[in-house]
Parts: C-alpha cells; sequence; structure tokens
C-alpha cells in the first residue's frame, strides 16, 4: 500500500500540536497529582500518545488503545523500546465485535465510530474544513474486557469522539478516576455518561477547559451540581473534559 500524503501531513499536524514542550509540561504538571508509580492507566484513543508519554514518565503502566492504523503504527514506532506500555489497536464501545471508523486523514483526533449528525455537527462548527475522507472496519473491545485482559485501572482517559456514552455501557465496575470529552454544544451527551457513571459508583466532578489540563473549579461537583453545570452551560462556550473521581467512604 503506498503512503497517504494526507495521513502524513495528519501526524505532523498532531506532533505539532500535541506533542510540543508547552503541552508536555502541562500534560506532567496536571497528572503528577493524580497518578502515583505503578498505577495501570487506560489510554482510550490514545492518538499519537501525548498523555501515555506523560504516564510513563510519571512510572506508570499503560495500555493505550487506538483504532486509527496510521496512529497506531506510530505508536508502535513511538513505544516500542518502553516496557511499561501495551498497545492495543481497536476502537471501544458498548459490546465486543466490528464498527465502521470514520477516519480524517488531515485531522486523525477526531477519527470516530459515531454517525452522521455527529460528524455533521462537528463540521459546521469546526474552524476549518475537517472531513472524514475514509473508512474502514475496526475491531471493537469493552472497558470490561480490558480490565478482564489487564487487570483495574486507576485512572481511565476516554477520547473516542461522542462515543464516550457507548465505552461506558461497556464497564461493568467503577474506577477510582476517569475523565471524558465533553461538547459544550451536546449537552445530552455528557448527561448521560454523567449519568451511567452514578449507576457504577458515586463520583464527585470536576472540568478542565480546552487543553489547559488544569482544574477549573477549587471544588469538585457533586452529581447534582455536575448535571446542572451541562444544562446551564453557553452552546458557544469551549468544550473540553469533565473528570470523574469516586467519592472516598
Amino acid at each position: 500500500m503506498g503512503i497517504n500524503i494526507y495521513q502524513e501531513i495528519g501526524v505532523i499536524r498532531s506532533r505539532m500540536i500535541y506533542n510540543n514542550p508547552v503541552k508536555r509540561r502541562r500534560l506532567h504538571r496536571f497528572y503528577r497529582n493524580i497518578l502515583r508509580p505503578g498505577d495501570l492507566c487506560f489510554d482510550i484513543g490514545a492518538h499519537i500518545g501525548a498523555q501515555s508519554a506523560t504516564w510513563l514518565d510519571l512510572g506508570t503502566r499503560v495500555i493505550a488503545v487506538e483504532p486509527n492504523p496510521r496512529l497506531f503504527k506510530f505508536l508502535e514506532s513511538r513505544f516500542h523500546r518502553h516496557p511499561a506500555i501495551r498497545l492495543v489497536q481497536a476502537a471501544v464501545s458498548d459490546q465486543m465485535g466490528q464498527l465502521e471508523l470514520h477516519i480524517s486523514s488531515i485531522a486523525p483526533t477526531v477519527s470516530t465510530l459515531a454517525d452522521e449528525g455527529w460528524r455533521k455537527t462537528l463540521h459546521d462548527r469546526s474552524s476549518f474544513d475537517v472531513q472524514w475522507d475514509q473508512r474502514l472496519t475496526t475491531r471493537v473491545v469493552t472497558l470490561q474486557h480490558l480490565i478482564e485482559q489487564y487487570g483495574p485501572p486507576a485512572f481511565i482517559k476516554l477520547d473516542v469522539e461522542d462515543f464516550e456514552w457507548q465505552a461506558l455501557m461497556g464497564l461493568q465496575v467503577p474506577v477510582p478516576f476517569l475523565s471524558f470529552e465533553y461538547f459544550s454544544y451536546l449537552p445530552d451527551r455528557s448527561t448521560r455518561c454523567i449519568e451511567r457513571l452514578a449507576v457504577l459508583g458515586d463520583y464527585e466532578y470536576n472540568v478542565s477547559y480546552r487543553e489547559y489540563f488544569e482544574l477549573a473549579y477549587p471544588r469538585w461537583f457533586t452529581l447534582e451540581e455536575m448535571l446542572a453545570w451541562i444544562a446551564n452551560r453557553d452552546p458557544d462556550a469551549h468544550s473540553g473534559d469533565i473528570y470523574a473521581r469516586q467519592v472516598r467512604k
């Protein structure tokens, strides 16, 4: 198979955005307050491995899951000498099997299992003409399967482009700490994720805007406060990540 020049440009673009020194310092400063050496972490939607690399620097063990073949090849090259990381070429959903992956060669971070409606919404709100120019069938696993295979994680990062709820539906036990991406203009998606977590256990919540990797609020939210925050969010406000940690009894 020949080289896809657009995919190569996409990888270079991702490395410039997500692997620059400023971003790496932010990641290290943020996660050193969350993770401990020896922790097991799941990087679901690993992309180019920016967060995985930070976690490895902090002495954790990592399971990095990425369905995009070009990104997976990059991850293999980046981490092939590191014994503390296991790479899994798959997507994550609520059931084992296969699904269609929509790939954006130029912007691989938005490659997704999501339907056309979500892709159109993202396209219309994007600052550039994002296109999903490739489709392929990918292997799909569940979070529970990963836990049974590799052990219970201390932290799960979900960045799966509108498939967060489906991924959480494939989780059958609570985990101590996790994060998932939210979009201010799609509050129902975030609400469903929070409601799913409430079924699994007792959690408290915080937010990190955009790619800042710092908690936006000094006090963690209760379930009811987090749901209200989502419902009252300006649809045009920037997006980011919601962090959920188990409440210690």
